[in-house]
């Protein structure tokens, strides 16, 4: 179903509400995203999870420098035969799939970068440069965004999302990122590889569910820096003034002092917006416009109702979907840019055929120069492992999907 558009200050009195107590620092958010304008394609992307006693929601803005990026929402089934696509002279992991989910991607069926299962297990990706991921050992080998899918296919808790990811490894020739993990009973965790080690946050050492380009640790140092030296008073104008003073050395600490920020004035319980509502406010307020990143789609996944609300920057027009919209008795694909009363009629079954054309198009917008600023540091020919990795994936999803179809 499609929601009808708002801007989420104007729409009822909460809003107008919101609109007083945020005016300034809409205003200066706007401001520092016009003037942030010269860094690289590795400070792409923002996610956070909101959590209350009642209330849950895990959000995503993907942040693309392309003019007409293509967007795809995939529909998985469970019980199917899965292996790691690895161009690379590596062991790939294997895994049978038990859980439905819906991914958002513009790369091709298993490479998402942001999705959702039937329990309730939310999982998205920021680009992170500092990332450095394990030396080869006996543990099979992932991708970064299949990553992604497969702890959605196979874990229905953060617990589980943990235990698995100590079990494998992530190759090292593959994007550098860091994750977002959260579950239906309210538990996060951060997961980075540094240093060539795996790096969790989560209970107690995760004070901020925020992930925005910047390593954990660092972000916090950042977020406790700027608590003291802000005048704990005027959170906008001390926002502004730090960063337009130029403190903080490029951006995506913004993002989570931001982040953080929102969150825990929604967690006083003193604003009434809906949460759904709230968390695209504080998207829009994370957003991006840049020559490397511009946000294109921003999603809200609400794990207790299994619902999942998005909009792209040509449409505003927030668009619903629901686990029970769906049988799951095929995979299927959905285009999401189109509009809908009801879904199904925009949803089409999943082929091969069709993922080529996505994959074929996905590597004509993606530029063999965005991979520099977005492959871990150790990569020394940045272009020659895009050709490797593109190359290779129609062949390997016609042979993953022949059976599985």
């Amino acid at each position: 179903m499609d929601i009808k558009s708002t801007d989420f200050i104007k729409m009822n009195k909460e809003k107008e509400i919101m609109k007083m107590k945020f005016k300034r620092l809409i205003v200066l958010t706007f401001t520092m995203a016009v003037c942030f304008s010269s860094f690289t394609a590795a400070e792409a992307c923002s996610s956070f999870f909101l959590n209350t006693k009642t209330q849950k929601v895990f959000a995503y803005n993907l942040d693309v420098p392309i003019n007409n990026l293509q967007g795809h929402i995939f529909i998985n089934k469970k019980y199917q035969k899965k292996t790691a696509y690895m161009p690379w002279n590596d062991k790939p992991l294997h895994w049978t799939s038990k859980y439905n989910s819906i991914t958002f991607n513009f790369i091709g069926k298993d490479f998402p970068f942001a999705g959702m299962n039937e329990k309730g297990l939310c999982v998205s990706e920021t680009s992170l440069y500092d990332t450095e991921y394990p030396a080869k050992n006996s543990n099979p080998v992932v991708g970064t965004l299949q990553w992604i899918q497969y702890q959605l296919d196979t874990a229905s808790t953060v617990k589980q999302v943990i235990e698995n990811s100590s079990k494998i490894r992530i190759s090292q020739n593959t994007s550098a990122c860091v994750f977002l993990v959260s579950d239906r009973e309210g538990n996060a965790a951060v997961i980075e590889n540094l240093d060539g080690h795996l790096v969790i946050h989560t209970g107690n050492s995760l004070s901020s569910p925020v992930i925005s380009n910047r390593n954990y640790n660092d972000a916090l140092k950042h977020l406790v820096d700027f608590n003291f030296k802000s005048q704990n008073s005027d959170f906008a104008q001390d926002y502004y003034n730090l960063y337009m003073q130029k403190e903080y050395p490029g951006i995506g600490y913004d993002r989570f002092i931001l982040a953080t920020y929102l969150i825990k004035e929604y967690q006083t319980g003193k604003i009434k917006l809906p949460i759904v509502d709230y968390a695209f406010f504080m998207l829009h307020q994370m957003r991006q416009e840049s020559k490397w990143a511009v946000t294109q789609w921003s999603i809200v996944f609400n794990p207790i109702n299994s619902s999942i609300y998005y909009r792209t920057k040509h449409n505003q027009k927030i668009k619903k979907i629901d686990f029970q919209d769906f049988d799951f008795n095929k995979n299927q694909i959905i285009n999401i840019y189109k509009n809908f009363k009801n879904v199904k009629d925009v949803t089409e079954n999943f082929t091969v055929q069709k993922n080529n054309k996505i994959i074929s198009k996905a590597f004509t917008e993606l530029k063999p120069e965005m991979f520099k600023g977005l492959l871990p540091r150790s990569i020394k020919d940045p272009i020659k492992n895009y050709y490797t990795w593109s190359r290779g994936m129609p062949e390997y999803i016609e042979k993953q999907y022949s059976e599985n179809n």
